[in-house]
């Protein structure tokens, strides 16, 4: 196996500073480097893609404006209705109440809207959850080797390491710096013997043995 075979990967501090600008990529205000950065980040980053998601609700529920153009039409049509059909006083009181009642009515229609679209973030969020959750547990089920990098060690020496132990990443840099790989069964031994003899490896051990 390549080192060019292998997906680039990103130290945990690059990649929480990357998530971290989320809100200003989906804003479209981050410059052309860091835009193109964040992108190709997202097409590998699980967690990142469905933060990208939640971060888009929130801004569609946030540049939502209720008009209340609409309920003053209704409302005015109703008056004119009611002045036609019904020009006894009994129905001007009505039609006065139901005048002064606009401003209740316009506080109950944004309390609909507030229920809806947090209804719709609980959902959406409730969803990424379960697929983040399945995830992990087809990502734990693949991976066969556990191994952690000391803080310092370059970008370059952990694809360099990875490429000669013919080791694939299924998960990681995870908080801890952990990365949980595959390795195929005739050289996981001969891989993990030989990456606890690199100096930038902390520690690396098997995963599910039989």
């Amino acid at each position: 196996m390549s080192a060019a075979g292998i997906l680039p990967l990103l130290d945990p501090s690059s990649a929480r500073e990357l998530c971290a600008l989320l809100p200003w990529f989906v804003a479209g205000t981050l410059s052309p480097d860091e835009d193109a950065l964040v992108g190709t980040h997202l097409t590998t980053c699980l967690r990142c893609q469905h933060e990208l998601a939640r971060q888009r609700m929130v801004q569609v529920a946030g540049s939502y404006r209720p008009s209340g153009t609409d309920l003053e039409t209704s409302l005015a049509r109703l008056r004119r209705s009611a002045e036609i059909a019904a020009p006894h006083n009994t129905a001007r009181r009505l039609l006065g109440l139901l005048m002064r009642s606009n401003l209740a009515l316009r506080w109950i229609s944004l309390l609909q809207i507030a229920i809806i679209v947090g209804l719709a973030l609980w959902l959406t969020e409730r969803h990424s959850a379960v697929q983040m959750a399945a995830a992990d547990l087809r990502n734990n089920s693949i991976a066969n080797v556990l191994v952690i990098f000391r803080p310092q060690t370059t970008i370059q020496d952990v694809q360099r390491i990875l490429a000669v132990s013919h080791s694939r990443v299924i998960e990681g840099p995870m908080a801890t710096g952990a990365y949980l790989l595959t390795v195929s069964d005739g050289q996981r031994s001969q891989a993990i013997l030989w990456m606890r003899l690199q100096t930038a490896v902390l520690l690396a051990q098997p995963l599910n043995s039989s």
